[in-house]
C-alpha cells in the first residue's frame, strides 16, 4: 500500500510495485493525479480528506473523477479497519460521505473495492446497505 503526499514519489513507488498497486488516497489534486495515470488498481478512502459544507456532503469523488476511474480501470476502496477505529460521530459523517461515492460509481460504471471486511457475506451486505446495486457489490474487490 503506498501512502505518501508527494505525487512524484507515489508514481515511482506505483512502478516499483509488485503486488496489489493500492494508493491511499490524499487531497483532491493528488487523487485526481493517480486516477489519471491510471497505474494504480485501487485508489482507497477518497473521502478521507473532505469535508462537508452547509448544503453538501464533500465526498472527494465528482463524476468526472468516476468516469477517469472506469476509464483507467481502477475502483475507489473503502478502508473498512480505518471506519471502525472512528468516534461515532466521525463515522456516521464518513459513511454518508461513502453513500455518496457509491451513488456517484454506480452512475459512472466504476467498480468499487472494500479493505478489512471478514468475508464475502459481509462486504456485499455493507455495500448493499449503503446503496449499492447487487451488481456492484457482488463484482467488488476484497482485500
Amino acid at each position: 500500500m503506498i501512502d505518501t503526499t508527494n505525487i512524484q514519489e507515489a508514481r515511482v513507488l506505483l512502478q516499483k510495485e509488485k503486488g496489489r498497486r493500492i494508493v491511499r488516497a490524499q487531497d483532491s489534486a493528488f487523487n485526481r493525479s493517480i486516477l489519471e495515470q491510471g497505474k494504480a488498481e485501487v485508489l482507497l478512502s477518497p473521502e478521507r480528506m473532505q469535508s462537508d459544507s452547509l448544503r453538501s456532503i464533500g465526498s472527494g469523488v465528482n463524476h468526472v473523477l468516476a468516469k477517469i476511474a472506469t476509464k483507467n480501470k481502477i475502483a475507489l476502496g473503502i478502508d473498512l479497519i480505518e471506519l471502525r477505529q472512528l468516534s461515532v460521530q466521525k463515522k456516521a459523517q464518513r459513511l454518508a460521505r461513502i453513500r455518496d461515492i457509491i451513488s456517484t460509481c454506480r452512475r459512472a460504471g466504476t467498480r468499487l473495492a472494500v479493505h478489512g471486511a471478514s468475508d464475502t457475506m459481509s462486504k456485499t451486505s455493507l455495500l448493499r446497505a449503503l446503496g449499492a446495486s447487487s451488481q456492484q457489490a457482488s463484482e467488488a474487490l476484497a482485500f
